[in-house]
């Protein structure tokens, strides 16, 4: 599978009305390679996409690095253009939505599969992280944007399978 930043970038723009749907199935299978003995593991995909609550929630003994922790996650993706925005209303939105006793146990993730190089520059991206995180809402808080999945999907070649590929096309 050729899959490189722009490319996944360009696709995602070009396909957004299965885009968010193709994006939690792409960390769904992702995080089930990484993780297969989960204590608790919930990504609705397919129709499911669009219900009430988070796009993702997990709970591990052990975290994969850089892309989630040990313990509980809390899972958000935004496939829209802006997706600065979009992390910051995902963030307000679970940061009110969530108990704190369950966030100061819990990472914040926030997925788009958009390049930084057309809207949220990485050095935005670690202002975001470093603001959020300093708040001490959270354990933690993350961004995967399209750099790192990519370099998640690259080392886990095996959890895009024929099928999905096939579903949705190549992207390249």
């Amino acid at each position: 599978m050729l899959l490189t930043e722009n490319g996944l970038d360009e696709w995602v723009r070009a396909h957004a009305e299965v885009a968010q749907g193709v994006t939690v199935e792409a960390i769904w299978r992702l995080v089930a390679a990484a993780a297969p003995k989960p204590k608790h593991r919930r990504f609705p995909l397919g129709d499911s996409i669009g219900q009430h609550g988070r796009d993702g929630i997990l709970e591990v003994d052990l975290g994969l690095e850089p892309y989630f922790p040990d313990g509980r996650s809390i899972w958000e993706v935004g496939t829209g253009t802006d997706p600065g925005d979009k992390a910051t209303d995902d963030y307000r939105s679970a940061t009110e939505g969530v108990p704190g006793d369950e966030r100061a146990q819990s990472a914040f993730i926030f997925v788009t599969p958009l390049s930084g190089r057309r809207g949220w520059a990485h050095e935005s991206q670690e202002r975001w992280v470093g603001d959020r995180n300093s708040r001490g809402e959270w354990r933690d808080v993350r961004v995967i944007d399209g750099t790192k999945l990519v370099d998640w999907l690259r080392q886990c070649p095996s959890a895009v399978g024929q099928e999905w590929r096939g579903r949705y096309g190549r992207v390249h």
